[in-house]
């Protein structure tokens, strides 16, 4: 890492926050989540971090339609879709369940 490069200190920044994210039990308690999956969440959060950071620069660029404002609320959305589609945690809403086991068999029940 070069701490000189605003890139550098960026992507440093964060990896720290993802960490800080999963220790402090964002995605449920560490020792009930194990090592390997806390270590693989991190991973993720990193990855999708550098997803962002790439398509931000791109749109800056030129490429593409729209400003970095969109992308970070389609980013947004597509975590919430992701999120309650496959969730490790089921929620009964009601008349659906959200996340879980059972939210894609409820999905195609619906429609």
């Amino acid at each position: 890492m070069d701490s000189s490069l605003k890139e550098d200190r960026g992507l440093f920044s964060g990896a720290q926050k993802s960490t800080i994210y999963v220790l402090t039990g964002l995605y449920g308690q560490p020792s009930a989540l194990g090592a390997d999956v806390c270590h693989l969440l991190i991973i993720l959060l990193i990855l999708a971090a550098l997803i962002v950071i790439v398509l931000d620069k791109l749109l800056r660029k030129g490429y593409g339609f729209g400003s970095s404002i969109n992308l970070f609320v389609a980013t947004n959305i597509c975590k919430s879709i992701i999120w309650k589609t496959f969730s490790p945690t089921t929620v009964n809403i009601g008349r659906n369940f959200e996340g879980g086991r059972r939210a894609l068999p409820s999905a195609l029940h619906v429609a």
